[in-house]
């Protein structure tokens, strides 16, 4: 009678062994890669986000400029639009005050 041992070169252990470190390898791999290209998403979603809040920061300075101008040269113009806008408001408040009784 013959001993076989499970530490034969063929053994099925020995294959699921390998074969289960290959997957992890693969997996590992694919991490490594998803990683990466996350990374590169998030700089190219900073880069415009940067991109967008320098020219929103521009057209605010415009618009302050420009506020600026139309307060000092039509100064009563800038008191209608003010005016109205706060009567406008209190309107839309007055309704939605009114509808919740």
């Amino acid at each position: 009678m013959t001993d076989v041992t499970s530490d034969a070169a063929g053994s099925p252990r020995k294959r699921t062994s390998a074969s289960a470190k290959a997957k992890a390898e693969a997996l590992k791999n694919e991490a490594v890669h998803l990683a990466d290209e996350a990374s590169e998403r998030a700089a190219q979603l900073r880069k415009k986000v940067e991109e967008r809040a320098a020219a929103a920061k521009e057209w605010a300075g415009e618009q302050t400029e420009v506020l600026r101008d139309t307060v000092s040269t039509r100064p009563l113009t800038s008191i209608g639009v003010s005016a109205g806008t706060a009567f406008a408001a209190g309107l839309v408040l007055g309704v939605l005050l009114a509808s919740r009784r």
